[in-house]
């Protein structure tokens, strides 16, 4: 895994920017090659996603609307708890190969999320 740019002809800077700004137009990627699948999750009031193991792959929750992220790795175990009044939205992406929590930590952590590894209990929405 390694950052890279977006190629130069697909980004341009915006016309308006004040004449004393000097920055060049720029685009980072991460990119994660391992990606299989990537779900769109809804979790209804008082439901819950049983505690379940990864032994062929590992799997991020993300909660866009906290800026949460909540990393189960190869061979752990988690589970989702929605112990709240309210539907909640998670974003399930799901990879192969031996990527690390540290790995993942930098990469979420630059697009400004909160990261841990386990379990998504949500309580309050």
């Amino acid at each position: 895994m390694k950052k890279e740019s977006l190629p130069a002809e697909c980004i341009s800077k915006i016309e308006h920017v004040p004449t004393y700004v000097d920055v060049a137009p720029t685009v980072g990627i991460w990119r994660i090659k391992e990606i299989v699948e990537m779900q769109f999750l809804e979790i209804g009031p008082w439901t819950k996603i049983d505690m379940h193991g990864h032994e062929e792959n590992w799997e991020l929750w993300l909660r866009i609307s906290t800026k949460q992220a909540y990393v189960c790795l190869k061979g752990d175990q988690h589970e989702l708890i929605n112990d709240s009044g309210q539907a909640i939205f998670v974003v399930a992406i799901k990879g192969k190969g031996d990527i690390t929590y540290e790995e993942l930590e930098e990469i979420l952590c630059q697009a400004g999320f909160f990261v841990c590894k386990g379990s998504l209990i949500a309580s309050e929405v």
